[in-house]
């Protein structure tokens, strides 16, 4: 059964990423800078590190995908107030108008996904799906023999 589940997760992870890969493309982005770009948009003044924390990639990765963003005129950035090496990126207008764009194809992609689920089982389910989501961030490679220690307990 873990196994399947596995596997689902997996082939829809893909799957998701080719999709979001197609929809960068026009854009001259990738996947994770779709996701990246998307959750500025969400998380209005974000940090490096929080944009870093809750993409779980690397922070030379968020560091490109923002310079890119920059570079463009999608971003803009303001320093911190509290520590002068810390700053906050948000969305110009011109990025409001690709992140329009990049959430109209997403929006698209989620209804064919859930085409075949009757409304209110598909509301459960992604919220189901965010729950793992946020668990999944919480966790990082430094947790994994924790984890699976206390999986081995249990049984």
């Amino acid at each position: 059964m873990r196994t399947e589940q596995a596997r689902v997760f997996g082939v829809i992870s893909r799957a998701a990423h080719h999709y979001m890969k197609w929809m960068g493309e026009p854009y001259g982005i990738n996947a994770i800078e779709c996701l990246m770009i998307l959750h500025i948009d969400q998380y209005d003044e974000s940090t490096l590190e929080q944009i870093t924390k809750a993409m779980v990639v690397d922070k030379s990765v968020t560091t490109r995908g923002v310079s890119k963003f920059l570079a463009k005129g999608w971003v803009a950035k303001t320093n911190s107030l509290v520590d002068k090496r810390v700053y906050h990126v948000s969305l110009t207008s011109r990025g409001k108008t690709i992140v329009n764009e990049l959430n109209y194809k997403l929006n698209k992609w989620n209804d064919y996904l859930a085409a075949d689920l009757p409304e209110q089982e598909a509301e459960q389910l992604f919220s189901a799906l965010e729950s793992l989501a946020k668990r999944a961030i919480e966790s990082s490679v430094a947790d994994f023999p924790r984890l699976l220690e206390e999986l081995n307990e249990c049984r």
